[in-house]
């Protein structure tokens, strides 16, 4: 049972066999470090639930480390965009100057956030030289066995952390999930009694939470009724938010760039509340789960250039803008604001947030239009 489906997971908690989770370093780097919204924004009910957060000193460093590092990235791409902005009017120079990112010293700042997120989760922190067995891990080392891979083996900090996971989990005669997109971690799960793999960290959010089949049927009635506007003006929203990829196929050499991205409509014909998932019930307030199926309309600039080997540059031949129309499975958390001492009560659609932070779309191929018609 190390490699857990969501059925299993769910069991397995309310049975109290697991009582820990820990949350791999690339969890935190997908949801971009955004500890103060979205999925890990939730995991504040895990403590409530009597789910211990365990966080490894590895961990700790390796996420404050990354964050630290793409903070230069981002103040950067801020302050041009802050600068664009006011050159054209649409701030003004005050606003731009009050920004108050100049002096920002950014190991401080990762160090700071990541010490507010421990302290909602009311993480546990453990030294992972407290709990290792070094010859254990050397010898998984020469054995290639996981988390160690043949053309990967220099993964030493995690087998350091998996390691201990399974040492304090042992120490305390209980069960740790572990939530991580490394294929190493679940290798090493497949043969572990006490430290399984779970299958997302929004699985674990829905394990730990009570049903409340009312609240689920008053979010559909309202996701089907008069929040649909809001939701597909906040999903929009939401996709202009992230990273989106768009490749283009051309005999020539084709740059995209996507300007703009508008839902143009969400299936909810045939939506019950079997489609949703409660992962946070506070007074007055509901968070589910949802996976919406939404046609997204992108816009996309394709620009065309050759390559000029006298030049040893590329010559640009024009410019095609492009509609692309894609299906898409976005998993997204709803609130819900509702009247607690009213079980009938209509609920209300308070916010959004998409769980996937970057999207790649495929535009296929894309050649400039020399019509002088059109």
């Amino acid at each position: 049972m190390a490699i857990l489906d969501k059925e299993s997971l769910r069991a397995a908690v309310r049975s109290g066999d697991i009582t820990a989770v820990c949350v791999d370093t690339n969890i935190y780097e997908a949801q971009q470090f955004a500890f103060h919204k979205g999925i890990l924004g939730e995991m504040k009910s895990l403590p409530v639930a009597g789910i211990r957060v365990l966080l490894p000193d590895i961990i700790d460093r390796e996420v404050s480390g990354h964050m630290a590092n793409k903070l230069p990235e981002a103040v950067s791409v801020l302050r041009k965009a802050m600068r664009a902005a006011s050159n054209l009017g649409v701030i003004s120079d005050i606003a731009e100057g009050a920004l108050g990112i100049a002096d920002t010293d950014h190991a401080k700042h990762a160090s700071e956030r990541l010490d507010q997120h421990k302290k909602v989760v009311a993480a546990t922190q453990l030294r992972v030289s407290d709990f290792v067995n070094l010859a254990s891990v050397l010898d998984d080392y020469f054995e290639v066995r996981a988390p160690f891979e043949p053309k990967k083996r220099n993964e030493f900090a995690d087998a350091l952390v998996l390691n201990s996971l399974e040492a304090w989990a042992m120490q305390e005669t209980t069960q740790v999930v572990v939530i991580s997109d490394d294929a190493g971690w679940k290798m090493f799960c497949e043969n572990s009694k006490v430290v399984h793999a779970g299958p997302s960290l929004t699985d674990l959010l829905v394990a730990v939470q009570a049903s409340e089949p009312s609240l689920l049927r008053r979010a559909v009635a309202s996701i089907s009724g008069d929040a649909l506007e809001g939701i597909c003006a906040s999903l929009s929203d939401s996709i202009r938010g992230m990273s989106v990829h768009a490749e283009a196929s051309s005999h020539h050499h084709a740059e995209t760039e996507v300007v703009n991205a508008d839902v143009l409509d969400i299936q909810v014909d045939e939506l019950t509340s079997d489609d949703l998932d409660l992962v946070r019930n506070d007074d007055g307030e509901f968070v589910v789960r949802w996976m919406i199926s939404a046609l997204v309309n992108f816009e996309v600039n394709v620009e065309i250039s050759v390559f000029d080997s006298i030049d040893r540059d590329y010559v640009v031949l024009g410019t095609e803008t492009v509609l692309h129309e894609e299906e898409m499975h976005l998993d997204a958390l709803l609130t819900f604001l509702y009247d607690s001492g009213d079980r009938e009560a209509p609920v209300e659609f308070d916010d959004m947030e998409v769980t996937r932070k970057r999207i790649e779309i495929d535009l296929g191929e894309v050649e400039l239009n020399f019509d002088p018609e059109e």
